[in-house]
């Protein structure tokens, strides 16, 4: 395990210097702050302007950090071919590849803690009440949870893919996750009468990570309340996601020769 968190320190500290990321996290509270500035452009609905647009912000930017740290930690270190030093040395695949990830878990991590901070600040200069609000701060940890499940994906993809492909790949699988409930439908002989299509459609339903469920931006801006049970759902099933996606990066990146 200490070889886990070595490499996992290691990647963590790596993030912090890369140029990209910060100038991402840059732009995500600039967007933040200027969901202060902008309310006024609903009249009597300012703060669930506030509460709309720095959600949407935290989850976008969070979401293109998760993918571009993802996508670039395997193929960057094989680049460099510093890779080849590290697992020459008493460190397995397995222990590269988790630690790897949980290094990007503690950017992403860090990165939405400054991006709460500042969403904090702006809501208390609005409406101190919303400081205390459980379901503002259960849709925050869905985020971690959804840009934790999207990094397993780009880190899993980048183990035998290059950056690029895994990118692409990365933002599919997350645009086609939010279309859960149309690959839910054509799976139904209401819609479609094809047996075949419709047991296509059910697998691929059935495959894709349900995105729409972390989102917690509805009940938020309608005041009302979500339940615990509903919230620990969600995490359980991205949990159990995020491992078995993992697995299979694991599989491939044991396989795979340098």
């Amino acid at each position: 395990m200490s070889v886990v968190w070595a490499i996992a320190k290691t990647t963590f500290h790596e993030a912090l210097r890369r140029r990209v990321l910060n100038i991402v996290l840059l732009f995500a509270v600039v967007s933040i702050l200027a969901s202060r500035l902008f309310s006024w452009l609903s009249q009597g609905e300012e703060i669930k302007f506030i509460l709309d647009m720095s959600s949407n912000s935290i989850r976008f930017f969070s979401m293109l950090i998760a993918v571009l740290l993802g996508a670039s930690m395997i193929p960057a270190e094989v680049e460099r071919r510093t890779i080849f030093t590290i697992l020459a040395k008493p460190v397995g695949r397995t222990q590269f590849l988790l630690g790897k990830y949980l290094g990007g878990v503690l950017t992403l991590l860090t990165n939405i803690a400054i991006m709460g901070v500042i969403y904090l600040v702006v809501l208390v200069f609005k409406d101190r009440s919303y400081a205390f609000n459980a379901t503002l701060w259960e849709g925050v940890l869905l985020m971690v949870m959804e840009v934790s499940l999207l990094l397993a994906i780009a880190v899993a993809t980048s183990a035998v893919a290059s950056t690029p492909f895994t990118m692409v790949f990365a933002f599919f699988i997350y645009f086609t996750g939010h279309m859960g409930e149309v690959f839910r439908q054509l799976s139904s002989p209401e819609h479609v009468s094809n047996v075949g299509v419709r047991m296509l459609m059910g697998f691929i339903y059935a495959i894709l990570p349900h995105f729409p469920n972390f989102d917690l931006r509805e009940p938020l801006l309608l005041g009302e309340a979500v339940p615990l049970f509903y919230v620990g759902k969600v995490i359980v099933s991205a949990v159990v996601y995020i491992g078995v996606v993992l697995a299979i990066g694991h599989l491939l990146f044991s396989q795979r020769e340098f």
